[in-house]
């Protein structure tokens, strides 16, 4: 009788998720704009643990596959915890602790999509006890703390692990070397740690972010080289477009947004 009730509920909850799906998909939408952060739907692990009825697994998958269709690309400005997605992925690693892809994709996305950095350190962190030796996984966490965080002694003891992993390149024996030397705002470490980012991501979604970033920080510092009158300047973009020149000064054939470092903006949140 219980495993029946069991059944029952189970298939209730699948028909839900179905049926708003299907409302959210065909009714007419309001002219309003709602931000997904306050439209988002996020239910408390810990009622989630009380009535999962034995199926956590079960629950945490329905989690992850609403989550991955209803992910937004809006930056979360708050530095509070709070964002809807940090909420669902820390969901998720309640119900299901060993659900790597969580850690790896939820991480990646607080951090280079939501600029929620950190709800992106506490999901890294968290999988990282599952999963200590798991390149991707440290290789993102250490991203984080390098270049957006600024932990750079910590970032670099994740390196000095990371060099010993198959895996591992000769760009990272050498990326330890920058780190110890490298200047807050070095936009060209980042550009190199961006590309080998990349190299590492499956992900369409990160991949067209990271593809944006790896443009605009190429723009930014050719178009600067060749502005300021310099030798060896590179003349064409990251698409392989030539620069072009108007009035005297260097530009490029598609326009972009200046890359910051996500430090810059942290420290103002604080402010």
């Amino acid at each position: 009788m219980a495993i029946k009730n069991n059944i029952l509920t189970l298939f209730f909850i699948l028909v839900f998720f179905i049926c708003a799906g299907l409302l959210n998909k065909n009714l007419d939408k309001p002219s309003f704009k709602v931000s997904k952060q306050s439209s988002a739907l996020n239910i408390s692990h810990e009622l989630l643990s009380i009535f999962d009825l034995g199926q956590r697994r079960l629950f945490s998958d329905i989690l992850w596959i609403s989550t991955l269709l209803e992910s937004d690309l809006e930056h979360y400005k708050e530095n509070d915890l709070n964002s809807w997605l940090y909420l669902r992925f820390n969901t998720i690693s309640v119900l299901d602790p060993l659900f790597l892809k969580n850690y790896q994709f939820g991480g990646q996305y607080l951090s280079i999509i939501k600029d929620d950095l950190k709800g992106a350190e506490l999901i890294f962190r968290k999988g990282i006890k599952f999963y200590p030796d798991d390149y991707l996984l440290n290789f993102s966490f250490a991203f984080l703390l390098a270049f957006e965080l600024e932990k750079t002694k910590e970032a670099i003891l994740v390196y000095e692990k990371l060099k010993n992993f198959p895996q591992a390149s000769l760009f990272v024996s050498s990326l330890i070397i920058k780190l110890k030397h490298k200047e807050k705002g070095d936009l060209s470490l980042t550009y190199e740690l961006l590309e080998k980012t990349l190299e590492n991501t499956q992900e369409p979604v990160l991949k067209i972010k990271l593809l944006t970033d790896l443009y605009a920080i190429k723009a930014t510092l050719d178009l600067k080289c060749l502005n300021n009158n310099k030798k060896n300047c590179d003349t064409k973009d990251y698409d392989g477009e030539p620069y072009i020149q108007e009035e005297g000064k260097w530009k490029s054939i598609k326009e972009f947004n200046s890359y910051k470092l996500h430090i810059k903006r942290t420290k103002k949140r604080g402010k």
